[in-house]
C-alpha cells in the first residue's frame, strides 16, 4: 500500500517538474506572457 503511494507521488512530483520546464519554453517563444505578480 505504501509503496503504490510512494510511486504516484513520485509520478506526480516528476511530472510537475516536467510541465515547469515546458512552461519555460512556451513564455520564451511567446506563447504565453509572463506573470507580473509573481514574486
Amino acid at each position: 500500500m505504501i509503496s503504490v503511494l510512494l510511486a504516484v507521488l513520485g509520478f506526480s512530483l516528476f511530472w510537475s517538474i516536467g510541465e515547469l520546464r515546458q512552461q519555460k519554453e512556451r513564455v520564451k517563444k511567446g506563447w504565453f506572457p509572463k506573470n507580473p505578480k509573481k514574486k
